[in-house]
């Protein structure tokens, strides 16, 4: 990518921020509802192209088709890294959790249902890809979805799966945005950032943290350093994976008889199963690129300690008294 056009992205990725900001900061009702046609048009853009991919004929498999190489452990995890980035976000539902009503019955619900409905979604479009393209075609191509899309609308497919493009990008940018606004917005009541950010608006917003917030990506984005940040995540998300299952098998041996709104089946096995099955990913992403895993650790261990030593010198954790305000819409009729 030249300067010119790495700057002209640092641009448009820092209005696209501003604009969804200023959505927010209308309360939690603009935020919501942006999300929710967001991630709607993205759902009925893809049944979409299920359906438009179907109704083409099939390609012809020949007799002997051509092997694909394998390329061991490394492909294997790059691959698993793919799938592990494409579900992503199944679990940030709990974040909003102050400002849901009957937590314990509608997130379990909200999160299952939508790990099965993103899961069918997305078989149904490699099914519908594999109609139309064969495994080798598909395995030269750099986005087989283009590809496919362009056999159907010719040049016009390039500048639908753009305007997907567009359209996923900004779904992606509106719930970071609401995200990372709660997450800085707990770690100010816990005390481990300032105490002004656990301010909320009338609106329901907790606009300082999500200013606070913003500013630090608004910062990474113009600086060009953006994806290399994004690189050393990788493996520090699939560790916070790793250390909640951990937390939740010591919270459980430590306060047996704590209060459980939802109860997880097949407990404490499910548990483990899950701490060794993402022990294992980190590894496999830790060995994938080790510059950046170690970078990440790094970056991380640094801010922890400025966290304690901050900790220690300002006022104790603000004891939460009531959910966030102007939370309605994300309120369950059960």
């Amino acid at each position: 990518m030249s300067a010119a056009a790495g700057s002209g992205a640092s641009v448009l990725g820092f209005a696209v921020l501003v604009g969804f900001c200023l959505i927010n900061a209308a309360g939690t009702r603009a935020g919501g509802a942006t999300q929710v046609v967001l991630s709607s048009a993205k759902g009925v853009v893809l049944t979409g192209l299920v359906v438009v991919l179907f109704a083409q004929p099939g390609h012809v498999l020949s007799s002997a088709p051509a092997n694909v190489p394998i390329g061991g452990w490394m492909a294997f995890a790059t691959a698993i890294l793919v799938i592990i980035g494409t579900y992503n976000g199944w679990a940030d539902l709990v974040i909003y959790g102050e400002e849901i009503a009957n937590p314990g019955r509608a997130i379990p619900r909200a999160m299952f249902g939508g790990i099965i409905g993103v899961a069918v979604l997305y078989l149904l479009v490699n099914l519908a890809l594999l109609h139309v393209r064969s495994p080798a075609a598909m395995a030269g191509s750099d986005f087989a979805a283009a590809d496919a899309t362009a056999g159907v609308f010719g040049s016009r497919g390039g500048a639908i799966f753009t305007a997907f493009g567009v359209l996923s990008v900004g779904a992606i940018a509106n719930l970071s945005v609401m995200t990372n606004s709660r997450l800085v917005f707990a770690m100010a009541r816990g005390g481990m950032l300032p105490r002004g950010l656990t301010r909320v608006s009338a609106l329901g917003t907790p606009l300082p943290a999500m200013l606070a917030s913003s500013a630090f990506a608004a910062m990474f984005l113009v600086s060009g350093t953006y994806l290399a940040l994004s690189a050393t995540s990788v493996s520090l998300s699939q560790a916070m994976l790793a250390v909640t299952a951990a937390v939740a098998l010591a919270w459980r041996a430590r306060f047996p008889d704590a209060p459980r709104p939802y109860r997880a089946p097949f407990q404490p096995w499910s548990l483990w199963l899950a701490l060794g099955l993402n022990v294992a990913l980190l590894g496999v992403f830790i060995l994938q690129d080790p510059a950046n895993a170690l970078l990440g650790f790094a970056l991380v261990t640094v801010l922890s300690v400025g966290a304690l030593v901050f900790g220690k010198v300002t006022d104790p954790a603000i004891e939460p008294t009531e959910p966030l305000a102007g939370a309605d819409l994300w309120q369950s009729p059960n």
